[in-house]
């Protein structure tokens, strides 16, 4: 009776992004995914989602998520680490040659750490025109080395406008 329930509610949720011009779930934007996970029943979160792996393809290196909450009239970007990272250096970014930015820890699970932020309307417009977001934290076992990669920005505005953000 839940996946039911959970199954109507998503089917629900997917007819409204469509009433309301959202992009479907697995729409494509260059390097950048819409998806949306469940968080409770009746309560799902979506977003624009890129995951950068390694130059071989075989380690994820970290993922980037962007979010719009239209209750809060803001828009946040999550950034989802390994395990291992250093908790007590900041993890940190800039798009492009722009300010830094730091991205508090949130949690971690056994999978890694999320680290986020609110963004700001001139950063949601620097990711629109900009080419990369540049990540860049340490891992515990690193000696303190920073270490980091680039998310490419590429299909932002076009997925910006789609959603509506």
């Amino acid at each position: 009776m839940k996946i039911l329930s959970f199954l109507t509610g998503a089917a629900m949720l997917l007819s409204a992004q469509v009433a309301l011009g959202q992009p479907t779930v697995g729409a494509t934007y260059d390097k950048w995914v819409f998806d949306c996970q469940a968080l409770a029943e009746g309560k799902t979160s979506c977003g624009l989602v890129q995951t950068v792996r390694s130059e071989d393809g075989k380690s994820v290196l970290g993922r980037v998520t962007l979010s719009h909450d239209s209750e809060k009239a803001e828009n946040r970007i999550i950034i989802s680490l390994p395990l291992g990272v250093a908790l007590a250096q900041p993890v940190a970014g800039k798009i492009d040659d722009g300010e830094p930015m730091s991205f508090p820890a949130y949690t971690c699970w056994t999978s890694g750490c999320t680290f986020g932020r609110k963004l700001e309307a001139a950063e949601i417009d620097a990711l629109k025109t900009g080419s990369e977001l540049v990540v860049a934290f340490a891992f515990v076992r690193g000696g303190g080395k920073v270490v980091g990669f680039k998310a490419s920005l590429s299909g932002l505005t076009d997925a910006f406008a789609e959603a509506g953000w």
